[in-house]
């Protein structure tokens, strides 16, 4: 099941981040290494109402931000171009628990966005991540997103603020 975070799930969600970032590490994916994302910034994906959670037997596994506005960090691409250039959808902040990996959860959560994003009547989503982060690669390319340059990240307290950008028409 998939619903909007709650207030009272950010422990969960800290425990679904936790697991996020050593995996991230552990597969030398320098990607959510300085307090990224933290409780702050959580707070606030759940106050706009953008934090979606994934609940498997009756505990959070996943979570990702799908939010229905522009990102000003996607304003400007190199090295290629967006396939649309009106509104879309965007998810940032996709991570599963380490028990629950490999189960195709992180592919519910991108449907998902698609469903929102029909709701909300557009037609494209976003999304972002760093270029050695092999398994999102993968994912959102075999789901029909399609590479379309690089962003560059505004929060540089990261070595390595470049990401894949990606599209998808739905």
């Amino acid at each position: 099941m998939i619903r909007l975070a709650q207030k009272a799930d950010l422990p969960a969600i800290m425990d679904v981040v936790h697991d996020a970032v050593l995996f991230l590490r552990d597969n030398n994916i320098p990607q959510w290494q300085n307090n990224y994302p933290n409780e702050t910034l959580l707070l606030r994906d759940i106050e706009k109402q953008t934090l979606y959670v994934f609940i498997l037997k009756q505990k959070i596994v996943a979570m990702a931000n799908i939010a229905c506005e522009r990102d000003p960090q996607y304003d400007r691409i190199y090295h290629g171009k967006w396939l649309t250039q009106g509104d879309y959808a965007v998810v940032h902040r996709i991570a599963v628990k380490k028990e629950a990996l490999g189960h195709g959860i992180a592919q519910h959560l991108l449907l998902e966005a698609e469903t929102i994003a029909r709701k909300n009547d557009l037609h494209s989503i976003r999304i972002d991540t760093h270029r050695l982060n092999i398994p999102m690669n993968r994912l959102v390319q075999k789901l029909g997103y399609q590479h379309c340059g690089e962003i560059e990240l505004f929060d540089h307290n990261q070595k390595d603020y470049w990401r894949l950008a990606y599209e998808k028409l739905i």
